[in-house]
C-alpha cells in the first residue's frame, strides 16, 4: 500500500542521491511500481541497529531482497528483482520514528525485466 509505505517518511528525507526531498516527491518517486507491478514482495535479513547516544535517531543497516511482478499493457510480463544492503536512518519524530534518510550501500544484483523503462 502506496500510502503506509509514504506515511512512515519524514516530511523531508534525504532520498539515494537526491538530496533532501519532500514526502510529496517521495511518493510520486514511488508510485509508478504501484500502478506498474501487480505483486511487490520485500525480504529483508541481516539488520543490524545502531541507536545514537541521544535516542533520538537511529542507524539500521540490512540485506533487502525485492521481486516485482505484472504485465504492462499489451500482455507481456514484465519484472524487476534485485538484493541490495541498504542503510535507513530512523529519526524520533513527535514520539514516532520516521524515516529520514534512506540509501543503498552495496548492489548485489539487479534485474530489470520487459518494459521496465527505469
Amino acid at each position: 500500500n502506496l500510502e503506509t509505505n509514504v506515511s512512515n517518511y519524514a516530511d523531508t528525507v534525504d532520498y539515494y542521491k537526491g538530496g533532501k526531498i519532500s514526502r510529496g516527491k517521495l511518493k510520486s518517486s514511488k508510485e509508478p511500481a504501484y500502478k506498474k507491478y501487480d505483486s511487490i514482495s520485500i525480504d529483508i535479513g541481516n539488520m543490524k541497529v545502531v541507536p545514537d547516544p541521544t535516542g533520538e535517531k537511529a542507524t539500521v543497516t540490512f540485506d533487502k531482497t525485492w521481486d516485482f511482478a505484472g504485465v504492462d499493457k499489451d500482455g507481456n510480463e514484465v519484472f524487476n528483482s534485485g538484493s541490495v544492503q541498504q542503510q535507513l536512518i530512523l529519526t524520533k519524530i513527535n514520539g514516532k520514528w520516521k524515516i529520514s534518510a534512506e540509501k543503498d550501500l552495496k548492489v548485489y544484483y539487479v534485474d530489470k525485466g520487459t518494459g521496465d523503462e527505469n
